[in-house]
């Protein structure tokens, strides 16, 4: 069963396991870094600490997109802020730091994905995670993820020391970062394909206008390519190869975000599952006559 906890993968065990270990091993080296500071400031970054690992353990345990989105975010900060006390020579720090690298590279993973997100599937849906644009993921990502958090927490302080015109002036500025880092980053959660039973969803916020049905009956054949089809509509937004390509009988509309109308329908599809073969196979699993190209 897709939505079985008994088919917990172990990633997210052992990013469970990490994240309840984080208290332990950053406290020492806060403490460090910290203690000398006032009451307001000290209890305030203390407080957003705490925050931010309760809404981790909490995402790790509930199976929503949104959750997922979540220990993402989450799982940055922590990385950031273990990073910066290993700086004052904290040993426990250097062990939070990895927990963190351990709770990150689990919540990219593609069996940690899967997991969460079917949490929400309907009925007989199986939900297979797109993989995510290196540019976007490396780069944009982590920067819009970092930049938010360092302009929050630094409104935060300046409030709880009394600089109101500092607070004020990056809440200002980190208010309609916060809505854009999470519109974008919870995007990435959403890029899915969508096995049904009326053949296969394109489920892609940042490629589509909104989701498509692919019907059983339009579908001819569903592969793993190594590389570009001529005339197949490419829909990875600069993803890497293998990827899984769609023919179908017959063209049909795609609403790409950002592009006027072509005016005609695709009858090729290039999509990129992180794990291709894993949906090939439950692709055919679904109709045998896919499986022919």
């Amino acid at each position: 069963m897709v939505n079985s906890e008994r088919n917990t993968p172990a990633d997210v065990w052992l990013a469970r396991a990490s994240w309840l270990a984080l208290p332990l091993l950053i406290s020492p080296g806060m403490s460090s870094a910290i203690g000398s500071w006032d009451p307001p400031p000290r209890l305030t970054a203390e407080a957003a600490g705490w925050l931010v690992w309760a809404a981790g353990i909490l995402a790790l345990f509930v199976r929503r997109p949104v959750a997922l989105t979540a220990v993402r975010i989450a799982s940055m900060w922590a990385l950031v802020g273990s990073g910066l006390l290993v700086g004052y020579g904290s040993i426990t720090a250097v062990l939070a730091f990895l927990m963190a690298v351990v709770v990150l590279l689990g919540a990219t993973r593609a069996d940690f994905a899967h997991f969460m997100i079917n949490g929400a599937a309907f009925g007989n849906e199986d939900r297979h995670v797109l993989a995510t644009p290196p540019l976007v993921a490396f780069v944009v990502a982590p920067l819009l993820v970092l930049g938010t958090g360092s302009a929050l927490l630094t409104a935060t302080l300046g409030f709880a020391d009394r600089r109101w015109v500092l607070g004020g002036t990056l809440l200002g500025i980190a208010t309609p970062l916060c809505v854009l880092t999470a519109r974008s980053v919870h995007a990435l959660a959403r890029r899915w394909l969508v096995l049904v039973p009326g053949g296969i969803t394109l489920h892609d916020p940042l490629a589509l206008d909104q989701p498509v049905l692919l019907p059983a009956s339009a579908i001819r054949s569903v592969a793993v390519t190594n590389s570009d089809r001529q005339g197949c509509v490419d829909l990875g937004l600069g993803a890497s190869f293998p990827a899984t390509v769609i023919s179908l009988d017959r063209p049909l509309e795609l609403g790409r975000r950002g592009r006027q109308p072509a005016g005609h329908g695709v009858d090729c599809v290039v999509v990129h599952p992180q794990r291709p073969g894993r949906f090939l196979q439950c692709a055919i699993s679904r109709s045998a006559s896919w499986a022919t190209d």
